[in-house]
């Protein structure tokens, strides 16, 4: 019993004896929002607008839940929407990264992109990933593994075998 009393008061003067400074601190959770839209430019013209119904930021990446992303050409038109389940985006980089029934359509030719997961790499200005794909253009369906593109899906390429066949009515 004497044991535990001096343990006790040993603890209370250990507790004392720190200083404020040393003491470890954590950052208060950063909050979660519903439906955002962040927007990105480059060289001053807007390159795409991202829309989420929900985001969770921790640290330097922004989970994104629900996530259309609007990519523009040149000229600012709008290029192509691409659609996700959820991802992920970057601060530091603005690279971005969606999962879960990824689509990507073309305004222009109604070209499509289906996948299950798809990168953009910012400073590149492509998409890209390792999944499979399944892509419909022009009366065409093309399927493969691995895919990096522009975001207007005008210069893909796809990774190892590809296997085409024309599109059904």
């Amino acid at each position: 019993m004497r044991w535990l009393g001096l343990l006790f008061i040993l603890g209370l003067g250990c507790q004392g004896s720190r200083p404020a400074a040393e003491t470890p601190s954590t950052p208060p959770p950063r909050p979660e929002v519903q439906r955002v839209q962040i927007e990105e430019t480059r060289w001053g013209k807007r390159a795409w607008t991202l829309q989420a119904d929900r985001v969770a930021f921790r640290n330097d990446t922004t989970a994104l839940y629900h996530l259309t992303l609007h990519f523009y050409d040149e000229n600012e038109m709008p290029s192509s929407v691409l659609t996700a389940d959820s991802g992920y985006l970057y601060e530091r980089t603005r690279d971005m990264v969606a999962l879960g029934h990824v689509e990507v359509l073309t305004l222009d030719d109604s070209t499509r992109l289906l996948t299950r997961s798809l990168a953009w790499d910012n400073q590149r200005q492509r998409i890209y990933t390792f999944d499979s794909v399944t892509v419909y253009r022009g009366g065409e369906v093309l399927h493969g593994v691995g895919l990096i593109s522009d975001p207007a899906l005008k210069h893909i390429r796809i990774g190892g075998e590809v296997l085409g066949k024309p599109q059904e009515p």
